[in-house]
């Protein structure tokens, strides 16, 4: 699927969704937004996009309060953290009583 020159510039370069901006690399950034359109219907119906921002933009148009923007939190784990703990936890661990 192609994408809009505003939001993917090229393979290194993101423009905001928001503001229209570059989107320099940060602590958060680029961020992607993927868009599922017909969540409610079968996968096969659905329709997926994905827009590009920066976080700030991100929470101030959407208005999430920051106590619910918890992935700006320097505590929250990255998707390699989180991949980590999963495997070090014994598979039978994970079993149900």
């Amino acid at each position: 699927m192609g994408e809009s020159i505003l939001m993917k510039q090229s393979a290194d370069t993101y423009a905001c969704i928001f503001c229209g901006q570059r989107i320099a690399p940060g602590p958060l950034d680029p961020c992607a937004l993927h868009l599922v359109g017909k969540i409610d219907r079968p996968r096969n119906e659905q329709k997926e996009q994905t827009f590009y921002c920066h976080a700030d933009c991100l929470q101030v148009r959407a208005a999430i309060h920051p106590a619910n923007f918890y992935i700006a939190s320097p505590d929250f784990s990255s998707v390699g953290e989180c991949d980590a703990a999963e495997q070090s936890v014994p598979a039978d661990a994970l079993r149900r009583p």
